[in-house]
């Protein structure tokens, strides 16, 4: 892997465990879970009264931040828009047919794109923008067969093994479970004999798929 990759991989890594300190796992609205956690950066239906859609907040663990100055907001846009160019760059080079898709989809529907910190921000897209939201899990994650029931299009899905340091693990690790299923097509990615970064493009939507324990 070049250095350059490399760098921005581990960055990439680095912003959604920090962005821990923000958000709640979803643990409760997700009902195929059976170990690990999950959580989700971005935007989604509000949860309150009177709004339409809302940004994966913990309001609690937030505030908690601020008071310890552990939240800058320009340094947090500046790593929503990191992320969004890294993505981008990874996504265009494995199916610049299926990000292309998306990326119409989003404004199609006039949808706020992972970087926008301010709902009000939707329709002034960058070149880049071509998602929502992301979803990541850790900690042995393993899930029930099922499709996802949302409209999008095509799903990027990255396994990236990470040491407990948080350190990108690229080689001299072991993996233990975690095989991904895509059902309805036969396949079985069986990820701790792959052991290196892999990459799934899927319209989750439509296949039923599965992380085992």
């Amino acid at each position: 892997m070049v250095e350059d990759r490399k760098k921005g991989l581990q960055g990439f890594v680095d912003f959604l465990l920090h962005h821990q300190n923000f958000i709640n796992d979803v643990r409760k609205k997700n009902s195929s879970l059976i170990s690990g956690t999950m959580y989700e950066e971005g935007w989604r239906k509000a949860q309150v009264p009177n709004q339409i859609v809302g940004r994966y907040v913990n309001q609690t663990k937030l505030n908690h931040q601020m008071k310890k100055k552990g939240f800058n907001q320009e340094e947090e846009e500046a790593g929503f828009m990191k992320m969004r160019i890294f993505l981008s760059t990874i996504f265009q080079e494995v199916a610049s047919g299926a990000y292309d898709s998306c990326k119409s989809y989003l404004k199609e529907q006039s949808i706020p794109s992972l970087s926008q910190m301010n709902y009000n921000q939707k329709d002034n897209y960058c070149p880049d923008d071509f998602s929502s939201e992301i979803t990541y899990t850790i900690k042995s994650f393993s899930n029930k067969a099922h499709v996802e029931n949302d409209s999008e299009n095509w799903t990027l899905i990255d396994f990236i093994p990470i040491r407990k340091n948080g350190s990108i693990a690229l080689k001299d690790f072991d993996v233990k479970g975690g095989e991904f299923v895509i059902r309805d097509l036969k396949v079985f990615i069986d990820l701790p004999k792959v052991k290196c970064i892999t990459l799934v493009l899927l319209k989750t939507s439509k296949f039923k798929h599965q992380t085992l324990p």
